[in-house]
């Protein structure tokens, strides 16, 4: 197991992103939005986030690890 953080300043936009590996099973037949006792809430967290400051979030499934990008503008009125 492994996980990547990256976190950078692009073009006026936080740039966040998170790699991670993932078990083949979960990355074939499991659904980004089930949460259980081996599942959390953490996309739905950074979903909700990600919609209020302008949905810019990609999510990427490679053969055996998976990857969330967000970025947040940096000049943002307040909300």
């Amino acid at each position: 197991p492994y996980i990547r953080l990256d976190a950078h300043l692009k073009s006026g936009f936080f740039v966040f992103s998170c790699k991670n590996s993932a078990a083949r099973e979960w990355m074939q037949g499991k659904k980004e939005q089930e949460t259980g006792p081996t599942h959390g809430l953490g996309l739905k967290i950074i979903r909700q986030i990600s919609e209020r400051y302008g949905d810019l979030m990609e999510t990427e499934r490679g053969t055996d690890d998976y990857k969330v990008m967000l970025a947040i503008p940096l000049d943002q009125p307040s909300k």
